[in-house]
């Protein structure tokens, strides 16, 4: 088999085997949230939330998210995010992050994730 036929195999294998490695760690689903938060997308961001953190909220969830997208709007946007370390033990994982926004202010932020029918979704907590 030539080198491109062994290397088009193996991307294939890994596409219909929805491996790991290609779908977004924690850091991707956290730095998700935030741009589509930025953005006023509610429901997005919502959606990168576990399913037990949105029930156990109820309407206060999107009341929230809503305000901290006013939030992050009246502080100029988001500049930029940068992952300061991201653990993964299992089904559950801490990101940690730094958050600057466009007024150059910024935002530590520690985030809980879970892995909830194969992706990682926000599950609260510091």
């Amino acid at each position: 088999m030539s080198h491109a036929k062994w290397i088009s195999f193996v991307l294939v294998v890994l596409c219909v085997s929805g491996c790991a490695l290609i779908r977004p760690g924690p850091a991707a689903t956290c730095t998700s949230f935030y741009r589509h938060l930025e953005n006023g997308e509610i429901t997005e961001a919502q959606a990168l939330v576990s399913a037990r953190l949105v029930q156990q909220m109820g309407q206060k969830m999107r009341a929230g998210l809503e305000e901290e997208a006013r939030n992050i709007k009246a502080r100029g946007g988001i500049s930029d995010i940068k992952i300061v370390s991201e653990e993964v033990n299992g089904e559950l994982a801490t990101v940690k992050m730094v958050v600057t926004f466009g007024n150059q202010s910024a935002k530590e932020d520690t985030s809980k994730l879970t892995l909830e029918n194969g992706r990682w979704r926000l599950a609260g907590g510091k």
